[in-house]
């Protein structure tokens, strides 16, 4: 069997040669990721948030199926706000989102739920 023997200044030339490969291959793989993301991926937002309502406990007696309905009117009314186009354009304008009202808010889900304490 024979010995090779390599010197450093070999090793070096080696790989100084395939750097430009490397970079090249680099690019082209993040160039294809890019191109991806921005052409085939839709971007989706987002957001859910709770809404606690609750009156102040007053001494005064009244009747428990009138502050039920009392609140959720408030709930209901509430979410029209949420739903309206001066706060869906002003969601939009902070966000940036490429979309009008009508679209957004197919895409915004409002629930009003009871709960029961």
């Amino acid at each position: 069997m024979e010995n090779k023997q390599f010197s450093l200044i070999e090793i070096f030339t080696s790989l100084k040669r395939g750097i430009p490969l490397l970079f090249l291959m680099t690019f082209f793989g993040i160039t294809v990721a890019a191109m991806l993301t921005f052409l085939y991926f839709k971007p989706q937002y987002e957001a859910t948030t709770q809404l606690l309502i609750n009156r102040a406990q007053t001494s005064e007696q009244t009747n428990a199926y009138q502050e039920t309905q009392t609140d959720l009117q408030l709930m209901n009314t509430y979410t029209a706000i949420a739903k309206s186009d001066v706060i869906l354009e002003a969601v939009i304008d902070k966000l940036d989102l490429p979309m009008d009202t009508k679209e957004l808010k197919n895409h915004s889900l409002f629930q009003v739920r009871k709960i029961q304490k």
